[in-house]
């Protein structure tokens, strides 16, 4: 005799869905995109949504799929490098994540191959192209959390120039 599951909370069936989904990678392929087959979606969203992550082996052939892995890294990029200034996103230049991106020990779980990539396949210019992704997230920055945090700038500036100085910080410890 089968017992009858409680009603599912949100929480849970994001739980259990994530802890089902099957290891093999075909067999993950499979699930997510007949997940969103019946959730209606069209085929060229199916295919983008399989081929931004390269483990799933779907070429990345529409303009659609080719962004959306372009867009995918460097976005969580840029949301961490905004995440780190006094300023937040506010005023943030290509230059300054792209010398980001040459430190592999800052946010070191973004792949910075597949950040390339993305912009090689996507065949557009890599300053405009970290513009305009800078600029979609400026949008929003107070809804993903990257406006300006009050007071922080001249918090952070006073910080870094008594470490400069090896001074002391306001607690008295060192900081050289």
């Amino acid at each position: 005799m089968r017992t009858r599951r409680p009603t599912r909370s949100p929480a849970w069936s994001t739980t259990s869905t994530t802890s089902a989904i099957p290891t093999s990678r075909p067999a993950i392929r499979a699930t997510r995109s007949r997940r969103l087959a019946d959730a209606g979606y069209p085929q060229e969203v199916i295919d983008a949504v399989a081929g931004h992550a390269d483990f799933m082996g779907v070429p990345r052939e529409t303009r659609m799929a080719k962004t959306l892995y372009a867009v995918d890294e460097l976005s969580g990029f840029i949301a961490a490098c905004a995440l780190v200034r006094p300023t937040g996103i506010e005023g943030m230049k290509p230059k300054s994540v792209k010398k980001k991106l040459k430190q592999p020990s800052f946010a070191a779980a973004v792949n910075r191959d597949e950040v390339q990539r993305g912009i090689e396949e996507l065949a557009v210019d890599q300053d405009e192209h970290i513009a305009l992704i800078i600029e979609a997230l400026a949008e929003r920055a107070a809804e993903l959390g990257l406006e300006p945090q009050e007071g922080s700038g001249a918090d952070c500036r006073e910080l870094e120039r008594r470490c400069r100085a090896g001074s002391r910080s306001p607690s008295g410890s060192s900081l050289g």
